[in-house]
């Protein structure tokens, strides 16, 4: 790992705990509500639908598909095997923090139903690591004038879909945040690590 990339993964990985530290002695409800607060001015019927399908570019409906069509694409490279490994990687991380921290979800504003706990989101943390990755790929085919707009889209396509999980009420504001900032730790240090 060059130094750069080191530099900015004790960055995220520090923030990524201190965030941690917060939400285990219930530092960020006040945080957490006035984002939610602010997310859900103008709700109506016709932008909740939408957050209910765009929210699916972060779930396993879209994700697994991708996943299998990019294994198709990628078949004769040794991407057939790091795509699915970088995917399943960040889901059993989020999983294994998830039941560890054990936050649960918020209660009585959730537009839609999800089991499991909370922190740090799922759709985040997958969403980033996965698209990051598929920027990644990307980026090796087009010239390099176009990967800051790649990483740039791709970043935006990762925050709206952490957006609606706040809005549709399954998640806080402070579990995405962290779930954004884990997911890109973790797809920053899966890159570094396949490259040897």
């Amino acid at each position: 790992m060059n130094k750069k990339r080191t530099i900015i993964s004790i960055i995220l990985l520090f923030i990524f705990l201190l965030i941690t530290y917060l939400v285990i002695n219930g530092y960020t409800y006040r945080f957490d509500d006035k984002i939610y607060e602010f997310i859900i001015k103008g709700q109506n019927d016709i932008i909740t639908s939408f957050m209910k399908i765009y929210t699916q570019l972060g779930g396993p409906y879209i994700l697994v598909p991708l996943t299998l069509l990019l294994i198709y694409f990628y078949r004769n490279t040794s991407y057939k095997f790091l795509i699915p490994l970088n995917f399943i990687g960040v889901y059993l991380l989020n999983f294994f923090i998830k039941n560890i921290i054990e936050r649960p979800r918020p209660v009585g504003i959730n537009l839609i139903t999800e089991s499991g706990f909370s922190f740090p989101s799922g759709h985040a943390m997958v969403s980033m690591a996965f698209y990051s990755y598929l920027a990644y790929l990307l980026n090796k085919k087009i010239p390099q004038k176009y990967h800051i707009l790649v990483y740039a889209i791709i970043f935006l396509l990762v925050v709206f879909v952490s957006i609606t999980r706040i809005y549709l009420g399954v998640h806080y504001a402070s579990d995405v945040v962290a779930g954004i900032i884990l997911g890109l730790f973790f797809v920053i240090n899966f890159i570094t690590i396949s490259k040897k």
